[in-house]
């Protein structure tokens, strides 16, 4: 009776159970079904998955910098027109429209392409001949500040990738973003030095031994005897100058585009100067070359001619017919006598006439002395020379491209020039 008694109290507690736990069941049912409900999207609905579920693409690194043959490392050294390529993590294609470019802090310009063989943006390092002048012009100036003023041959660079509107470049591991620059490609620069020497050889040599930078008003002078001419002496000065300028703008940035109207203009105010000297020298009707003109009529008589003799040629067959008289042996005949001594007295004559024309004996003396000593129209215009020069080295040192010089310095050279030109008409 005791177990019967306790198997039905058993029976009614789990009943009782069943009952209160389904009756929570349904309260909990009622209230979830009379809760709002958030909206449920198209995709979802459609069994696509929530654009707010996944995760957000996780932006390059860059791991390495690199460079075409495969290494990698802050000592590797790359060249304008070289392919830098830069390594980035995870391993995946990023998209390289609107990635961004940045040496030292400045502003490159420069269009990116992606290898997916490395993994890696790559930036050709050119100057920028197309394109937008604005872009040139930055790209130009970027490059100016990067390279310019050298002191060696490389030069350690930083860089930076920015994607696309961003403010912030791409994160980095310690050491990835350096690479060195070559600034001065050495083979090129060698064979520069040696083209300027051989340059400056050849110029002395033609100047000493030859009428290269001298003048030409007498043509009975020998050419080494003869004065050096100003004009001739500062074109030559702005010809080697441009020269040397070019060769070394081409070592350290390979643009042989570098010469500016600028630098044109100063060559043909040189020549100018040089072309306008000759022509002043050529039309003067100084006492001297009057009586040059008239000893050049004496010799050409004396020798039995109807035209003048000059020039070295014409001289030499003069002092050969003189020599061939005083060879003579005694006695002379009264014609022989009269010829040795006409021809003797128009060469001492000639002789006396050229004098002002021939060199003084120093490049100095020639270019910046006159018959009556030192000439401020001369030493002016050696001034400005020398000036001009010496800033056109220090910009093409510090910017790498030829100076630009304005509308200023450019009339004051051609007005030193015209100055000098006004005050030779009346010399000698």
């Amino acid at each position: 009776m005791l177990k019967l008694g306790i198997r039905k109290h058993l029976r009614i507690a789990i009943h009782a159970h069943l009952a209160a736990a389904t009756i929570l069941a349904l309260a909990l049912a009622s209230a979830q079904a009379q809760a709002p409900q958030p909206p449920v999207s198209a995709g979802t609905a459609a069994g696509g998955t929530a654009s707010e579920g996944k995760p957000p693409p996780t932006p390059p690194k860059i791991v390495a910098v690199m460079n075409e043959q495969g290494e990698t490392g802050k000592d590797i050294e790359l060249s304008i027109n070289d392919d830098l390529y830069i390594q980035v993590a995870p391993r995946r294609h990023f998209d390289p429209d609107g990635y961004r470019l940045q040496l030292n802090g400045y502003e490159m310009g420069l269009k990116a392409r992606y290898d997916d063989v490395r993994n890696a943006f790559v930036f050709s390092l050119e100057r920028l001949k197309e394109g937008s002048a604005a872009a040139e012009k930055e790209n130009k100036a970027a490059w100016s500040h990067i390279l310019g003023e050298p002191d060696g041959w490389t030069r350690q660079v930083r860089l930076a990738v920015f994607a696309k509107g961003a403010s912030e470049p791409l994160a980095s591991e310690p050491g990835a973003t350096e690479f060195n620059l070559i600034v001065i490609h050495k083979k090129i620069f060698w064979l520069s030095i040696v083209a300027v020497g051989v340059l400056l050889w050849f110029l002395y040599k033609w100047a000493v031994r030859t009428p290269l930078l001298r003048d030409r008003v007498v043509d009975g002078i020998p050419p080494n005897q003869r004065m050096f001419s100003m004009g001739r002496s500062q074109m030559a000065f702005w010809f080697v100058l441009i020269v040397v300028c070019f060769l070394f703008i081409f070592a350290v940035t390979w643009d042989y585009n570098s010469l500016t109207s600028q630098t044109l203009t100063l060559m043909g105010i040189a020549a100018a100067t040089a072309l306008g000297s000759v022509a002043v020298d050529r039309s003067k009707d100084s006492p001297d070359m009057k009586a040059i003109r008239s000893a050049e009529a004496q010799l050409g008589k004396a020798m039995g001619l109807d035209v003048p003799i000059s020039g070295i040629k014409g001289l030499e067959s003069v002092d050969r017919r003189i020599a061939e008289l005083e060879a003579l042996p005694p006695p002379r005949s009264l014609d022989q006598a009269r010829q040795l001594s006409e021809l003797s007295d128009a060469r001492t004559e000639y002789n006396r006439a050229i004098e002002p024309y021939r060199t003084k004996g120093s490049w100095w003396k020639d270019v910046i002395e006159d018959e009556s000593g030192p000439t401020i129209h001369r030493f002016q215009i050696f001034v400005w020379t020398i000036i001009l020069g010496f800033i056109f080295l220090v910009e093409v040192h510090r910017d790498l491209a030829m100076p630009t010089f304005s509308e200023t310095l450019l009339a004051l050279m051609g007005i030193s020039g015209l100055t000098y030109l006004g005050f030779k008409l009346p010399e000698k």
